[in-house]
């Protein structure tokens, strides 16, 4: 499977700024991970949208937004700008594992892009790593997104 990225969307760093750092060690996921925990989609006039590192790193990139792309919470790739250096690009299989993840948690991002559950609340309840969920996980993570927004 081939993954195409447009290269044509411009990343700012005050979309990041809007967005919260998850890091490898925690999701599971070979690639930081930016999370919307403000509504910036809204005010982007965007679909809910998560972005991450092209480059295999446990480091947010600060300085420079060239090696990202976005990905929106039915797992489509929807922009990146320059890939990294082939020793560190992803691959389209690790790719695949972030969808994975976003798919498993895309009633929880939802929550947090919205405002609804705060990104604190979120982390310790995700389903982690990038293989497709079980259905009993699924239906555990659908529990305590229910206890939390009731």
């Amino acid at each position: 499977m081939t993954i195409k990225i447009r290269v044509n969307e411009r990343i700012s760093e005050d979309a990041l700024m809007e967005m919260a750092t998850l890091r490898p060690k925690k999701s599971g996921l070979p690639v930081v991970l930016y999370i919307d925990d403000s509504g910036s989609y809204i005010r982007g006039k965007h679909a809910p949208r998560i972005k991450f590192e092209l480059s295999r790193t446990s480091s947010p990139n600060t300085r420079s937004h060239a090696s990202m792309a976005t990905m929106d919470f039915d797992g489509e790739v929807i922009t990146g700008k320059h890939p990294p250096k082939a020793s560190d690009q992803i691959t389209n299989s690790e790719i695949g594992e972030i969808r994975n993840f976003v798919k498993n948690n895309r009633e929880a991002l939802q929550l947090v892009a919205d405002e609804r559950i705060d990104y604190d609340d979120f982390v310790p309840i995700m389903i982690r790593g990038g293989k497709p969920a079980t259905e009993q996980e699924l239906q555990e993570l659908s529990g305590k997104l229910k206890e939390l927004t009731e």
